[in-house]
């Protein structure tokens, strides 16, 4: 897929779930995709800016036009109906903008490092590792639930929700990384940095905030310039 129509799947919100983590990683990886989606964006602000001013100049168009105390009760109304429209379209584009973009900004995929990837090697447990680095979640999924149903071990049960996270199943993927908060392995602080940033993409900024000073109380070096970063942008 060109990159040009991924960016316009994405402005228009009909991207699939693979396509979303080819987004993801393109954007955060590739500098020239990075480029060419920003100036989208501004073209996108641009416009939106655009047909706001034609709002703005058809409205001032209606009023300066009155012709009766009716029309110009009706006009006032009809601004006040329209300027709220606006604010309240805006407003929304702005929070879930602004969220998108930060969740974006900060998600990275975690690497593996539980499980070196021998190659050649056949068993359900290296399949599905390489499965993960080889970004295909599906499989990997599918390969630690396999291995979760006879080896409940919570550093595996960390990357399951990974493989959901990275396919955008935030739903199931915050749901097992709470029950891994009290949990005895080796992940507590991107349990709970990856629950901060669903989050951020679910736009619950109190939550966001709550899970990043639980983390900061931990005084582990994982992400910890990153962390006062995103207090700072979710203040």
């Amino acid at each position: 897929m060109q990159h040009e129509e991924l960016i316009l799947k994405y402005f228009n919100k009909t991207l699939t779930n693979n396509e979303e983590v080819l987004f993801s990683n393109l954007l955060n990886k590739d500098a020239d995709f990075k480029t060419l989606f920003d100036e989208h964006k501004n073209m996108q602000l641009a416009f939106e800016i655009n047909e706001k001013e034609k709002l703005k100049l058809h409205l001032q168009n209606l009023e300066s036009s009155k012709k009766s105390v009716f029309k110009t009760i009706l006009n006032q109304k009809f601004i006040v109906f329209a300027t709220a429209c606006c604010l309240l379209i805006g407003g929304f584009y702005f929070i879930n903008n602004s969220s998108s973009n930060l969740y974006d900004n900060y998600f990275e995929v975690y690497p593996n490092v539980l499980e070196p990837v021998v190659r050649g090697e056949m068993n359900i447990k290296s399949d599905a590792f390489i499965a993960y680095e080889n970004q295909n979640y599906q499989v990997a999924e599918n390969n630690f639930k396999l291995i979760l149903e006879t080896n409940p071990d919570d550093n595996i049960r960390f990357y399951y929700a990974l493989t959901l996270l990275n396919q955008n199943k935030t739903k199931p993927a915050q749901k097992v990384l709470n029950s891994l908060k009290q949990k005895n392995h080796d992940f507590l602080p991107e349990i709970y940095w990856y629950s901060a940033l669903i989050a951020v993409k679910n736009h619950d900024f109190k939550l966001a905030l709550k899970e990043l000073q639980a983390l900061q109380g931990m005084n582990s070096t994982f992400k910890k310039e990153e962390i006062k970063k995103l207090i700072e942008d979710l203040n």
